[in-house]
């Protein structure tokens, strides 16, 4: 039992200036969540190999670190949750990460 999260440009959602969202993707028990990451970069400085900004243009290594930080922070989470005994799902990671907590 484990979570797999992977970090994707979102090529289908090109904003006015020439950038992409990059989103971020986890999925457990085959269900998946995308969560846009708040960064926009234009499309030939994002490795998709890698899943990493290119390091040769400015704010990369910033914005790596973001992404870094949340895929941390998605995995803490669903520690926490796995060593709580609770039932969740990606839902319940998605609106913990996102501090919504919806109310049983």
């Amino acid at each position: 039992m484990k979570i797999v999260i992977n970090f994707l440009l979102r090529k289908n959602r090109e904003s006015s200036d020439n950038k992409f969202p990059i989103y971020a993707r986890f999925t457990f028990k085959n269900k998946r969540v995308e969560l846009s990451t708040g960064i926009f970069i234009p499309k030939d400085h994002w490795d998709e190999s890698k899943q990493r900004i290119k390091g040769k243009i400015l704010g990369a290594s910033v914005s790596n670190e973001r992404l870094d930080k949340m895929k941390t922070e998605i995995q803490d989470i669903f520690n926490q949750l796995r060593s709580s005994n609770e039932e969740f799902d990606v839902n319940t990671i998605k609106n913990r990460l996102l501090n919504t907590e919806v109310s049983k």
